[in-house]
């Protein structure tokens, strides 16, 4: 390949379609380079001149500014060139023969507005913050929670083709269900187990439209895991026209099959409980140490001790996971890159310090299982550049929605406090008195 030119009108605004989504770093070298003056060329097309600037740019600060460099405005969706110094650390960028398009690696998913159904709600304000509560959750399925998380199985009565389904989902604030994670598997199981909810088909937002064989969860816009639990012969696509996924659950399992899009099942609906929480990081905090069972001093100390166990190990990957930093125990490293390069605000020296934490950690490959993969990249990176590390981790903090989508919330009016008041009288035990007393004065001597 070349580095990567702009040599015209038409290149140049695909440039900024692309930066409508850009999901990367921001700033790229490209091949452009002065040749006079304040004449700058492409180097693959030396009557090609380079146009496109910055407002001010090129404007050789320092006189030493001699190179090209491409920076992506995601926030305005546009994209600028300006001179800069070529000894600086930049990312570069690459361009080739045209290729037929790579055959599609996910699903189409419905492109419909997920938002809720204002009418089912009622509005309370503490504080100056207003919440929306369902007003009769009980008309829309019997509710289960497990760790930090509701799901909501619809009646026997209640079945719906599966947009219909999601679009039931949204009307409650929450999502149709998607199975990305084992845990979710066992949660969805409990509810049935429990007797919450009666054995059946229910649909789930996992769909191969569009694309055949390539499943993945719509409403957090993921993958189907390789791993995933399906029932026996599935998935099959009989007659052509099962490309949408329900789970059946009988209590003892919950397995996958594909069926078609306008069969009328049951569904579940899911929401994470933010009710406890502040913040959108400590909401996901709270679900996966309710997972792993993990305390709030083991949380609080997890950077001082790194000789993790299992639940400890699982707990990291599972945050990773639900904050979007990695995949199946693997950072994905276009968040990493983009977060580093805030960071860094410009300073050169910072980015390269940024970006040895992905060269020498994140494309590490130890661990036993994925879990064991994540808790030794998080290890690497806190070893290497502690503050760059707790920076990265604040930044995902801090930009972590309180939903994985924009319809998580807590719908359900939470329980008031109350004091028991039916104890037996208060009366003091004459041997455990005795015995703390004896205590006392043991310790004192």
């Amino acid at each position: 390949m070349q580095p990567i030119e702009i040599e015209n009108d038409a290149k140049y605004q695909c440039f900024k379609q692309l930066a409508v989504n850009w999901k990367y770093g921001s700033n790229y070298w490209t091949s452009g380079l002065r040749t006079q003056g304040k004449n700058f060329s492409w180097c693959n097309n030396n009557n090609g001149s380079v146009h496109f600037w910055a407002p001010g740019q090129p404007d050789n600060l320092n006189g030493s500014e001699n190179c090209v460099h491409m920076n992506i405005k995601k926030e305005k969706s546009s994209v600028y060139l300006t001179d800069k110094k070529c000894t600086n650390i930049n990312v570069f960028s690459c361009q080739g023969p045209t290729t037929p398009p790579p055959r599609c690696a996910s699903p189409v998913c419905p492109n419909i507005t997920c938002t809720r159904n204002l009418s089912l709600f009622f509005q309370m304000t503490k504080k100056g913050k207003t919440s929306y509560y369902l007003i009769n959750p009980n008309l829309f399925g019997s509710w289960y929670k497990k760790n930090n998380r509701f799901y909501v199985y619809s009646y026997l009565n209640q079945t719906k083709t599966f947009l219909g389904a999601m679009k039931a989902c949204c009307d409650l604030g929450m999502n149709l269900l998607s199975l990305q994670f084992d845990y979710k598997f066992d949660g969805v199981k409990a509810g049935v187990k429990e007797k919450y909810a009666t054995p059946g088909y229910y649909w789930t937002s996992g769909t191969d439209s569009g694309c055949e064989s390539a499943f993945g969860f719509c409403s957090v816009n993921r993958l189907v895991r390789k791993d995933a639990k399906w029932q026996p012969g599935q998935p099959d696509n009989a007659g052509g026209v099962e490309h949408h996924l329900a789970v059946y659950i009988n209590g003892s399992s919950a397995l996958m099959a594909d069926f078609n899009g306008d069969t009328k099942l049951r569904y579940i609906c899911e929401a994470r409980d933010t009710s406890n929480s502040a913040t959108g990081g400590k909401s996901v905090r709270d679900e996966c140490a309710a997972i792993y069972n993990v305390s709030s001093i083991e949380i609080d100390n997890l950077l001082n001790d790194t000789n993790y166990d299992l639940r400890i190990k699982c707990f990291i990957k599972c945050i990773g996971e639900n904050s979007g930093l990695m995949i199946d125990g693997k950072f994905v490293e276009s968040e990493f890159l983009a977060i580093l390069e805030k960071l860094a605000a410009g300073n050169l020296q910072d980015l390269k310090k940024n970006l040895m934490i992905q060269d020498e950690c994140i494309n590490s490959t130890g661990g036993m299982d994925e879990c064991d993969k994540a808790a030794q990249l998080i290890k690497c990176a806190n070893e290497k550049a502690p503050d760059v590390f707790m920076s990265v981790v604040n930044e995902k903090e801090n930009s972590i929605s309180l939903s994985e989508s924009a319809q998580e919330i807590a719908p359900l009016t939470p329980e008031p406090t109350f004091c028991v008041k039916n104890y037996t009288s208060c009366v003091v035990n004459p041997v455990l008195r005795a015995l703390f007393e004896t205590t006392t004065k043991s310790e004192a001597s």
